[in-house]
């Protein structure tokens, strides 16, 4: 896990490593790097300072005061609001049991995970049916050394290969549920119902990432920043207390010190949690930030699918070709791009757009439809050699009768 982390913080700052749009990166790279940094900040307080200190009878002594400090860390505390004057039984304060702020690195970095899962998936997979759109992006950025017409080459195979795929393995499972996202450019969709996947992939983890932490913190996460912000203007209207709620600075707890026989007492101590201090702004920083990511999700999970499976997305294709001055008919245009590239095509030119500038685009489109007018001259010449033998054929087998 650490070194799944550790690959993930490297990837800050390499533009040349991206095989998606930015929303995604928001995801799999930004919100990855903010977990992992508040993991790391959240662990030196705990490990390296004093993240509990509790009030202990004037008779303990240092190792006993440690103890203390130690055991209720460890057992957990309760929260007990400060004009209330009993302190409750033992057995009855499981309602106000506080337990999570020791697994706090833990949680942040099984959140990171849940982060990362969408792109390593859609990376493997998008290798799998052919698109290495990591490889071919990079290999842009360094088109000064690279010859433009290579990539193109690189996109024809993929793209060649992926429909002969489908070809060949028409009866499987898996082919057969890709046929429900068919759209008007054929079949040549695997990329682009991956994409859609790995979108909503990302959608359902920012929706699920809030039911994980309701259930971990013990209260409703997704109303937490609205909450914290009605209960900061209540204090400063009103003389209240400045204590939260929800990361209580100011706890209790009980724990028992057992002697010879079966004289065994309870202790109550009042425990201060200067690491909710900082827990309380992080999940804070993180449910603004989680907010903002699920609304950007959404939006574009609903434009993929719209630039996917409408027309829409064709303009470009048509700017950079007359970028190129081909003197091609409109009907010539039309069908480079809804017979050839179709909807993966039109994918992999776009995830490249993003992460590259009009003249390169505009190089490899027009390398592209070369590539095209030439398979199809190429056809052409098959289908006349084609006629010509079965002319000749025809004739053979006339005279011979």
């Amino acid at each position: 896990m650490a070194s799944l982390f550790k690959n993930a913080l490297e990837q800050v700052g390499q533009s040349h490593k991206v095989d998606d749009d930015i929303i995604d990166r928001f995801n799999h790279r930004f919100t990855v790097v903010l977990l992992v940094t508040f993991t790391a900040f959240v662990s030196a307080k705990q490990f390296v300072g004093g993240p509990i200190s509790c009030w202990t009878p004037a008779q303990f002594s240092d190792p006993q005061v440690a103890y203390t400090n130690s055991i209720c860390w460890l057992k957990g505390t309760y929260y007990l609001e400060v004009d209330r004057q009993v302190i409750p039984h033992r057995t009855e304060n499981s309602e106000f049991r506080i337990a999570y702020y020791q697994f706090v690195p833990y949680i942040l970095l099984v959140m990171a995970l849940f982060f990362y899962l969408p792109h390593m998936f859609w990376r493997n997979m998008s290798r799998r049916i052919g698109f290495d759109l990591r490889s071919i992006i990079q290999n842009i950025k360094q088109v000064a050394n690279t010859d433009i017409n290579q990539i193109a080459l690189q996109i024809h195979i993929a793209l060649e290969y992926n429909s002969s795929k489908h070809v060949v393995n028409r009866q499987k499972i898996f082919n057969r549920l890709l046929e429900i996202f068919q759209c008007s450019r054929g079949y040549r969709i695997r990329l682009s119902s991956l994409y859609i996947f790995v979108k909503i992939f990302y959608m359902i983890n920012c929706l699920c990432q809030f039911y994980f932490l309701s259930t971990l913190l013990s209260f409703p996460f997704h109303t937490f920043g609205t909450e914290w912000l009605s209960t900061m203007l209540k204090k400063i209207h009103t003389t209240a207390s400045n204590e939260s709620k929800w990361f209580p600075r100011v706890v209790m707890c009980d724990f028992m010190v057992r002697h010879l026989g079966s004289n065994h007492h309870w202790m109550a101590v009042q425990c201060n949690l200067p690491i909710n201090l900082f827990n309380e702004l992080i999940f804070l920083i993180i449910w603004i930030w989680f907010m903002f990511l699920s609304s950007l999700t959404f939006i574009s999970l609903i434009l993929c699918f719209i630039l996917i499976y409408t027309n829409i997305s064709c303009t470009f294709i048509y700017k950079y070709l007359h970028m190129n001055l081909f003197k091609s008919e409109k009907e010539q245009q039309d069908e480079f791009i809804e017979k050839y590239l179709k909807c993966d095509g039109i994918l992999v030119l776009r995830i490249i757009a993003h992460n590259t500038n009009d003249i390169i685009m505009a190089n490899l489109v027009g390398a592209l439809f070369k590539i095209y007018l030439n398979s199809i001259e190429k056809e052409n010449n098959d289908d006349d050699d084609q006629r010509q033998l079965n002319g000749h054929y025809e004739r053979v087998d006339s005279s011979s009768i």
